[in-house]
Parts: structure tokens; C-alpha cells; sequence
């Protein structure tokens, strides 16, 4: 009877409270959904660039080292394509941003990406927001809280960033901070473009692949401007370009504050804008009954699950291939300049790199960098399959003679599919790459680098779909951030002062660098068997459950 009063109290004093209230009430539930992958992140992250500023002390402790890393660095295309613009490397500053921001700059998109779809998105797909928008709060107010939540956990990273740069390193006060702003408007520049394409497309899961796509081309084009024969003006084209311009204070530039603020405000506007005028679970661009109407009929169920993917399989597709050739372009360039720099050539072995200067080790390491398109590819797909649950669409499509662990198994077998043929388009962008600039690569090698990929792709879908079949609402968060947060601890691995148990628990670490080394037959056969396993166990476990759409 007790409970019952306090219940009721409780509802009347939700009833009775102000819409500001309300408001910073559903403020402090979206900071509740962030805080715990966004306490990763900002750890990783903040951790990474700290670790980088101790390397750099550590490895180069005299003039002449840094000196002779600027002179063999600066305006090599081959590193800039890895790592972005090097602006006075021979500074703590000036190595942090590059060494550390280059590799960080795309996972903080990424980070960004991933919060803004899911506050923005999330919860309308699921029906959640109808309640919320039946009592005091608009649309815009809806949209407003995420995008504050957002606003604090941005201030939140930049200052610890900050802070631990500063406060451990011997870098200076203002090169800690600029760091750490020049990283955290990034962060606020993909995070509200999340918030906007959210409003133009018809779900998250859509919004999502559309950013990741555009993430990919925006590194391709930040790559393909180290080429000589681009002109000047090409990476102001892309953000990555703007940050590679920062650089540390004094020597670098802020016009990429002021566009990355700029662009900011644009996106952050126009997601308010857009959501006020569009129907709730519709788009601006294209509503899905007139996708529908537009479309031929209901063939099969191969057909229409082969049509949905579509889009983000040409999306990937397209950016494996892409920037696999344009990474291939520079192996010439670094193979020349590697040999200059015994130093690097060092910390290039901490990636896995047993001769730097072998073209095909080259070839390897950067087949490798693409393992994370496919396998984002792979975590995207299952997580559609999630959405597509959690929206009421399977419950529509299970209306026809259909059985739900059919569904599962011809989605799961059309994601595969997807996966092999990214994976190939990679190992043809390296051969077309390196061809063009001269250099000899099997093709052969190319086949072997690109089904090298295969088996990690497998382990991650088979992972992803056991998530959905034991707790569906964790499974888009929890494999990203497993996925994401292994690929950047073996990214950092040269740099992070970590016990090697760790670091052997990454899926990442035990990829082989072909056509550099010979794949790794038992590793490759253990992901493929997780993997699998995973997905049987998943597999039962979505039979035996009811269909959750919340």
C-alpha cells in the first residue's frame, strides 16, 4: 500500500513539474545513456595522447634526433597519407598532434558519429519518443537535450585532455590545450552532422552508414592530397585536412578552429530547423513508404534483404577500394624514406613490421588499416537487423509465411557475402594503387591480403549476433565499442605502456600483415570458429525469445 502511495505521489509530481524541469530531467537521462562508452573513450583517448608525448621524449631525447625526424617526416607523402600534415615535428607539440591526432582525428568522428545518431535517433525508432513528445516537450526541446548531453561530454574530454596532457607530459600549457580543443571541436563537428543527417534520413541505422560513408571519403580525399599532383587548396576539402593543418601554436593555423566551429553551428541549427518540420519516424530526404513505393514488389526474402544492404555495401565497398589504392600510392615513398629514419623504422616494427622497407610489408600494413571498413560494415549490418526488430519492420515482415530464424539466417548470409566482396575490393584497390606508382604486387598477393580479412569480419558478425540474441538493446552499443576500442589499442600499441596480456586480448593483434608475412592459418581458423559459434549460440537464443521493439 506504501509503494502504491509513493507511486502515485510520484506520477503526480511529474504531472505538476515545468517543462524546464522535464527538460533537464531528460537532460540527465541522455547523459546517463553516454556516460558509460563515453567514460571508455575519453580514457583511450586521453591515454593515447599522453602516452604519444612520452614516446616522443623517450625515443628522440636529443636535437639532432628531432631534427633529423622532422627533416626525414615533414612533406613525405608516404607518412603524411598515414598520418596526416607534420608541422614542426621536431616539437612535442607539433609530433603529438600529428602522430597522436592523425590516427585519433577518424575514431572521434567515429565516437561522435555513433552518440549523436543514438540520442537523436535512437529512441524514436524504438517509440520511445511518442510518450515523451504527448506531454510538455517538443520536438526541437527533444533534439535540444541530446545535443547538450553531447555539448557536456565534449567539454568533459577536452578537459581532461587537457589537463593529463599538461599535468604528465612535457608539453606545453598552450600546445596540451590546443591539442585538446583542435580534437574536442572535432568531436562537436561530426557529432551535430549525426544530429543532421538523423533528421534527413528515414532511421538511425540509415543516418549512420550515410556518416560512415562520408567519414571514409573524407579520409580518402585527406589521403589523395599528400600526392604531388593534387593541388594546394584539396585538403581544405575535407575536416581531416583542416586538422592536419593545426599543428602546434605559432607554426600551425586556427583557421580550422573557426570552420570546425563554424560547421558546428550550421549542422546544430539546421538538426533543430529539420526536426521541427518533419513527421516523427520520417525524413526530409525520403520517407520509407515512397522508398517503398518507388521499388518493385516483394520478390523473395534473399531479394529484399540484398536490397536493403545495398546502399551500405556500395557505400563501403567504394571506400575500401578507395583508400586502399590511394594508401598504395605512397608505398614508394615510404619504402625511400624509411631507410633514413632507423628510429621509425623502429616504431613501425611495434605495428607488426619485421622489414619496413619491403614493399610488400607496406602493402600489408595498410590491407590491415582497411580491416576496419569490413568489419564496421560487419558490426553495421547485425545492428540494422537489430533496428530493423526494435522498429516493428521484422514484426510487418513476419506477418507474410515467413519464420523468423529463416530471416535471421538469409540476413546473416547476405552480410557475409557483403563482407567477402569488401574484402576482395580492398585487396584489388592495393594492386591497382601499387601498380600505378610501379611497384610489383601479385595479384595473387592482393587475393590473399584481401581474404586475410575475412575471418575477423566473421568473428565480429558472430559476436554481434550473439549480443542480439541474448539482450537485443546492446547490440549496436556494445559491438562498437568492442570493436572500436580493441582496433585503437593495437593502434597505439607502440606507443601505450600497457601489459602485453591486454594487448593479446585484441582480435586486431593477431592479424597478419599479408602479403608482408604468411597468414596466420590458426588464428584465422579460430576467429572463423568464435565467430561461428557466436552465431549459433545467438541464433538460438533469437529463436527461443520474443521480438523486442523497444
Amino acid at each position: 500500500m506504501a509503494s502504491r502511495d509513493a507511486t502515485f505521489e510520484q506520477t503526480g509530481a511529474v504531472a505538476t513539474m515545468t517543462p524546464l524541469a522535464v527538460w533537464f530531467r531528460l537532460l540527465r537521462h541522455h547523459l546517463r545513456l553516454l556516460a558509460p562508452s563515453s567514460i571508455v573513450w575519453i580514457l583511450l583517448l586521453t591515454g593515447s595522447a599522453a602516452f604519444v608525448a612520452g614516446f616522443w621524449v623517450d625515443n628522440f631525447p636529443t636535437e639532432e634526433d628531432r631534427i633529423s625526424l622532422a627533416q626525414s617526416v615533414e612533406g613525405n607523402p608516404a607518412f603524411e597519407a598515414m598520418f596526416g600534415k607534420g608541422i614542426s615535428l621536431e616539437t612535442i607539440e607539433g609530433f603529438t598532434m600529428w602522430r597522436a591526432g592523425g590516427p585519433l582525428i577518424p575514431a572521434i568522428a567515429i565516437w561522435g558519429l555513433l552518440v549523436a545518431t543514438r540520442l537523436g535517433r535512437g529512441d524514436e525508432d524504438k517509440g520511445h519518443d511518442e510518450l515523451l513528445l504527448g506531454g510538455v516537450l517538443s520536438r526541437q526541446a527533444l533534439l535540444g537535450s541530446a545535443i547538450a548531453a553531447l555539448a557536456i561530454v565534449i567539454s568533459i574530454y577536452t578537459l581532461l585532455t587537457g589537463l593529463t596532457l599538461v599535468g604528465v607530459s612535457e608539453i606545453t600549457t598552450a600546445g596540451g590545450w590546443r591539442y585538446a580543443f583542435a580534437t574536442g571541436v572535432g568531436f562537436a563537428f561530426f557529432a551535430t552532422l549525426g544530429a543532421l543527417l538523423v533528421q534527413i534520413t528515414p532511421n538511425r541505422s540509415i543516418a549512420l552508414r550515410i556518416g560512415l560513408g562520408l567519414i571514409g571519403l573524407a579520409i580518402g580525399v585527406r589521403i589523395l592530397s599528400v600526392l604531388e599532383t593534387m593541388p594546394s587548396w584539396l585538403p581544405w576539402t575535407t575536416p581531416f585536412g583542416w586538422f592536419s593543418e593545426v599543428g602546434p601554436p605559432g607554426d600551425g593555423s586556427d583557421v580550422p578552429f573557426l570552420l570546425f566551429s563554424l560547421g558546428t553551428v550550421l549542422f546544430g541549427v539546421g538538426a533543430l530547423t529539420l526536426s521541427g518540420r518533419r513527421e516523427l519516424h520520417g525524413s526530409m530526404l525520403l520517407q520509407e513508404s515512397e522508398s517503398a513505393h518507388h521499388t518493385r514488389p516483394y520478390d523473395s526474402l534473399w531479394v529484399h534483404e540484398t536490397r536493403q544492404t545495398l546502399p551500405a555495401f556500395i557505400g563501403f565497398g567504394a571506400v575500401g577500394l578507395l583508400l586502399s589504392a590511394i594508401f598504395a600510392l605512397v608505398t614508394n615513398d615510404f619504402v625511400e624514406f624509411i631507410d633514413e629514419f632507423p628510429a621509425f623504422a623502429d616504431a613501425l616494427r611495434g605495428f607488426g613490421l619485421d622489414d619496413p622497407s619491403d614493399p610488400s610489408a607496406f602493402i600489408g600494413l595498410i590491407v590491415s588499416l582497411m580491416v576496419l571498413v569490413v568489419t564496421l560494415y560487419a558490426a553495421g549490418h547485425v545492428a540494422s537487423m537489430r533496428d530493423d526488430e526494435a522498429s516493428g519492420r521484422l514484426a510487418t515482415l513476419l506477418t507474410l509465411p515467413l519464420e523468423r530464424s529463416r530471416w535471421l539466417v538469409v540476413n546473416t548470409l547476405v552480410g557475409l557475402g557483403a563482407v567477402v566482396i569488401i574484402s576482395l575490393l580492398i585487396g584489388l584497390g592495393s594492386l591497382v594503387g601499387s601498380a600505378i606508382t610501379g611497384t610489383m604486387l601479385d595479384p595473387g598477393d592482393a587475393l590473399r591480403a584481401g581474404l586475410n580479412l575475412i575471418p575477423i569480419a566473421v568473428l565480429f558478425i558472430g559476436l554481434a549476433i550473439l549480443i542480439f540474441g541474448l539482450y537485443p538493446p546492446l547490440t549496436a552499443p556494445l559491438i562498437y565499442i568492442v570493436m572500436l576500442t580493441t582496433y585503437l589499442v593495437v593502434m597505439m600499441d607502440a606507443f601505450l605502456d600497457m601489459p602485453g596480456w591486454i594487448i593479446a586480448l585484441s582480435p586486431f593483434e593477431h592479424l597478419a600483415l599479408v602479403p608482408g608475412e604468411a597468414a596466420n592459418l590458426t588464428v584465422s581458423a579460430l576467429f572463423l570458429l568464435i565467430g561461428i559459434a557466436g552465431g549459433i549460440v545467438g541464433f538460438l537464443a533469437f529463436r527461443s525469445r520474443d521480438l523486442r521493439m523497444d
